[in-house]
């Protein structure tokens, strides 16, 4: 009786760091790209969009877990931890609105997790505001996917 053995090279680093997502997360694909822009919104505020597409959602939860503390870059929101290797290999750090989010907090904004009930979280936007006094919320913007910022949290740009 002859046995067959099967040769198979060992995993690579983007095999093991992706899963079964690894064949499309072709740097600077198309794939990859929309993968990075909602991968930075979980960086920044912790939770998942809203509204998002299957094959999204099923990476994030991927390349994501569950997690005890506020994850938000302002540690104030957010149960969900990106995996800090995927989060490095996207660059997130670079990524415009993660870049203009960390500012703002250093001027004092906070994350704000959703504009109420029955309301959208897309990827394409994030929602800041300044404590105020009372525990009110003062000088609310809307960063966007691209970095630009505007006054208040209204639909449209």
């Amino acid at each position: 009786m002859d046995i067959q053995v099967r040769t198979r090279r060992p995993p690579s680093e983007h095999e093991i760091r992706y899963g079964r997502y690894a064949a499309d997360m072709v740097r600077d694909s198309k794939y990859f790209l929309d993968v990075r822009d909602r991968a930075a919104y979980l960086y920044i505020v912790g939770n998942f969009p809203s509204h998002l597409r299957k094959e999204y959602t099923a990476a994030l939860r991927q390349f994501s877990r569950r997690y005890r503390k506020p994850t938000s870059l302002d540690g104030k929101i957010g149960r969900e931890y990106l995996n800090p290797d995927i989060a490095n290999d996207l660059r997130l750090d670079a990524h415009p609105m993660v870049v203009e989010v960390r500012l703002m907090i250093s001027r004092g904004y906070l994350i704000q997790g959703s504009r109420g009930f029955g309301t959208r979280n897309t990827y394409r936007e994030v929602y800041m505001f300044q404590p105020g006094p009372d525990q009110t919320m003062t000088n609310r913007i809307t960063i966007k996917l691209d970095g630009a910022y505007r006054q208040g949290w209204g639909q449209g740009f």
